[in-house]
């Protein structure tokens, strides 16, 4: 009862916002979108759903009616973003030989999410105070999350267990309640790339320590996808950020080499990624693929995928088997959803059709952030840029070891929100007059940071 009072409530004031003021429902979504609200509610079910699916029905209803005052906009960044378009309409087509509609409706709505918050994000931050404005909101919400974590993971539990029981808590993993470590560290990686955006474009010091903060919180939670994803996103946006040529090329070598070699010498990275501690960098290197789950760690995945790839792609492995039939297999065989591998699920969902067309669709993405950095000159519409291809590059890593479409509130919501913050910066730059965009994009990143 309290947590459907919990809801209702959420959905009243969203839906007040997606009428009176659209702006300040993205802002109140980057807020909010991140906290964990089943600690609310943590037993408690909504017509099928549990507390996370059922909050985020009820962010996709209020971006829903705000996305109606704007239709003919709508329509005009979906079809600027066409790839991502077609694979959906693809994936939708696809429930026509799905083997269970409910799951696969379910699925296509984790699909279509993020890509509601890229068109709604574009369609309602304008100019260049909503971006800065939507920055501070992302960073509020980090910090406010990585509070609840640290009280709870330090106070062992004392705020609630993590997603399904204590063992998180038992390891000293940094997580929030009812979150788990995979998710919370997408989250503050999200807020970290952020911040070092924000420092390596103004050098204001209160970004590079809200940076080593939530970097800090991200090693904690001890992920090993999101330490690596995160690591290359550090040396994507330093390289793109950076002045100083050495700092662009040396910088991010030395972290990426000093995070590959920590695996093999310090004993609890060793410990989580091996399986043995006679483990070396070199059997690793020449060891056949089909063999490395005897020397790695995989917490199960590889015996999960082998099926997976047996009974879906092996059988469909041109069209697939329908949107959702992976997670109603995986409910049914396994009692969860979690394949540990977005891309093994699209593939066996949609077939190598689908799979193309996803990563078309993010190939186009990465190819407009890439023109947009390179067209432009003004240091503000770099930096978003910069950032989106931090943020997208990071989301992609995870896709193929992690559950990264099913964080769609902790971590879709934002990368995804960091495409719409660049193509947001280069439409501002590109519809003033030149003299405009000189006072204000100049001015910018020394005024602000974010």
């Amino acid at each position: 009862m309290i947590g459907t009072i919990v809801l209702v409530m959420i959905f009243s004031v969203l839906a007040t916002l997606s009428v009176a003021n659209r702006r300040w429902l993205m802002f109140g979504l980057l807020l909010v979108g991140g906290f964990p609200m089943t600690m609310l509610m943590p037993h408690e079910t909504f017509f099928g759903f549990y507390p996370g699916g059922a909050y985020l029905f009820v962010i996709l209803a209020a971006l829903a009616i705000a996305l109606l005052f704007r239709f003919p906009t709508l329509l005009g960044h979906s079809v600027r973003s066409s790839g991502f378009l077609a694979f959906l309409l693809y994936s939708l087509f696809s429930l026509l030989w799905t083997p269970d509609i409910g799951h696969g409706l379910r699925m296509l709505m984790k699909l279509a999410s993020p890509f509601i918050v890229l068109i709604a994000m574009q369609t309602f931050l304008e100019d260049e105070r909503d971006l800065r404005i939507a920055g501070w909101m992302v960073l509020a919400c980090c910090l406010g999350v990585s509070a609840l974590a640290v009280i709870n993971t330090v106070g062992h539990g004392i705020l609630g267990a993590g997603v399904d029981d204590p063992y998180f808590l038992r390891k000293n993993f940094l997580t929030p309640p009812t979150m788990s470590p995979a998710n919370y560290s997408f989250l503050a990686s999200s807020g970290a790339l952020l911040a070092l955006a924000g420092w390596l474009g103004s050098r204001r010091p209160i970004w590079l320590v809200v940076f080593l903060l939530l970097a800090v919180c991200v090693f904690w939670a001890f992920t090993r996808i999101a330490m690596a994803g995160f690591v290359m996103a550090t040396g994507v946006l330093i390289f793109l950020l950076s002045r100083h040529m050495a700092v662009k090329l040396i910088f991010p070598i030395v972290i990426g080499i000093a995070f590959f070699t920590s695996f093999f010498f310090v004993d609890s990275f060793r410990a989580r990624m091996f399986k043995s501690e006679k483990v070396e960098a070199g059997m690793v290197m020449t060891t056949d693929l089909k063999l490395l789950d005897k020397l790695v760690f995989t917490s199960g995945r590889a015996l999960i995928w082998h099926r997976v790839n047996e009974k879906f792609f092996h059988q469909a492995p041109m069209a697939g088997k329908g949107v959702g039939s992976v997670d109603a297999w995986l409910e049914r065989n396994m009692n969860s959803t979690r394949l540990h591998s977005e891309y093994l699920r699209i593939v066996s969902d949609t077939g190598l059709v689908g799979l193309s067309l996803y990563l078309l669709a993010l190939a186009q993405f990465f190819a407009r952030l890439i023109a947009q950095y390179r067209r432009n000159t003004d240091p503000v519409v770099r930096k978003y840029a910069a950032l989106a291809l931090a943020g997208l590059m990071f989301y992609s890593i995870t896709l193929a070891t992690d559950n990264s479409l099913n964080y769609i509130s902790e971590f879709g919501l934002y990368v995804y929100a960091f495409l719409a913050f660049a193509f947001t910066a280069a439409g501002v730059r590109a519809s003033r007059p030149e003299t405009a965009r000189r006072k204000v994009f100049t001015v910018a990143p020394a005024a602000s940071g974010l």
